[in-house]
């Protein structure tokens, strides 16, 4: 088990999703994944692949980890910067779903000289590791599986079947999760009021010091 994470130094990142002391927790097969990504245009489904998928390693934000308070906007946090990626869409990624998956690349069937398999298809499959970062406990990472191990690579001939089974399992929960998105404007007029609070919250700060070294 991995040691608790540093102190998160974000302010702009609610202090709920520090990870502070907590340590890494199993992700159950009953979770969601957040995804974040480029928005498609206004209702157009997820055709070939979520925008920007990483076949090998695609990282989101676990529903339960979060707890009652989080949100699936949670995962638009910048977590090395504080920016708010209110432009971007979120795919809800079922953990079940997400650990039944299992294609098979008919690319590395080996045959014998007559026609009859010798080796059958290596099988990718995937696994959900809950991996916290100072600034968001709920951080999971989605790592593809062949034959039951990472491998060093994904080959390019199975990334597509593969980005394809992701967007078909985002693809069912699309209209829902449409709800979470914000249109540029409204994305605009939010991240100006986060930057406001960050602000304040610097002035009070300044101002409580400044009367503790009046009253030394």
């Amino acid at each position: 088990m991995a040691a608790a994470q540093p102190r998160c130094r974000i302010r702009s990142i609610p202090r709920r999703l520090h990870s502070g002391a907590r340590l890494e927790i199993a992700v159950g097969s009953d979770d969601n994944l957040f995804v974040r990504h480029a928005a498609l245009p206004p209702g157009e489904p997820y055709a070939l692949e979520i925008p920007g998928h990483r076949v090998g390693d695609q990282s989101g934000n676990s529903e339960r980890i979060n707890g009652s308070t989080g949100k699936p906007q949670d995962v638009l946090y910048d977590t090395k910067t504080g920016d708010h990626y209110f432009d971007l869409q979120i795919a809800r990624l079922p953990v079940a779903d997400i650990l039944a998956l299992r294609i098979p690349n008919e690319n590395t069937i080996i045959y014998n000289k007559d026609g009859s398999i010798r080796e059958p298809a290596k099988v990718f499959s995937f696994e959900v590791k809950h991996e916290p970062t100072p600034c968001m406990y709920p951080h999971c990472a989605i790592y593809a599986l062949r034959d039951g191990d990472r491998p060093r690579k994904v080959a390019s001939g199975i990334q597509s079947a593969i980005r394809l089974a992701f967007a078909q399992i985002a693809e069912r929960s699309r209209e829902e999760m449409s709800e979470y998105r914000l249109e540029r404007k409204q994305g605009c007029l939010a991240r100006i009021a986060i930057m406001l609070a960050a602000l304040v919250g610097s002035a009070i700060a300044i101002i409580v010091h400044l009367r503790r070294l009046a009253l030394r």
